[in-house]
């Protein structure tokens, strides 16, 4: 007979893993971090130079990423079944649906209209192509906790680190 286990995300709690909402917290906490010239991000420190553009684009990437939190809001409140506190899972699903079809990797004709209303919501991105950028970065967006590399890219692993 084998057994097998099926753990939750909470079971890393007691080992002093952050919760969902805390990640989340980190990953809307854009002003923390540079983007550093070899285009990752690193927590933002006097001695680390970062992007000469990265003062631009963490604007962007922050008003994008509030507007990306009131969308998925305002989906799970319209539906009863899904009342529920956005977390980064959902930021990363749907900026990366917009980054794919914005660089044509996928065509998603639903995604269409959501780039025409982020466009529209955010005056401060000019075309499709920022536009695309922005929500690339989202998707890269790397808080770092000591060693530790949450991330929005759901593929990599998060491990503990001490600062």
């Amino acid at each position: 007979m084998r057994i097998g286990f099926i753990l939750g995300a909470g079971v890393s709690i007691p080992t002093g893993m952050p919760k969902t909402s805390e990640l989340t917290q980190e990953v809307l906490r854009v002003d923390n971090y540079t983007l550093h010239t070899d285009q990752s991000f690193v927590r933002a420190r006097p001695e680390i130079f970062g992007s000469c553009f990265w003062q631009a684009k963490r604007e962007h990437l922050k008003s994008f990423l509030e507007l990306l939190c009131v969308h998925c809001k305002t989906y799970f409140d319209s539906e009863k079944s899904k009342e529920r506190d956005v977390n980064y899972e959902d930021l990363f699903f749907a900026a990366s649906q917009l980054h794919e079809h914005l660089s044509e990797e996928y065509e998603n004709p639903a995604m269409e209209h959501f780039a025409r209303a982020v466009l529209e919501g955010q005056p401060g991105i000019v075309g499709r192509d920022q536009l695309k950028e922005i929500a690339g970065l989202a998707c890269d967006l790397s808080p770092t906790w000591g060693a530790s590399m949450p991330t929005l890219r759901r593929e990599m692993t998060v491990e503990r680190g001490r600062p």
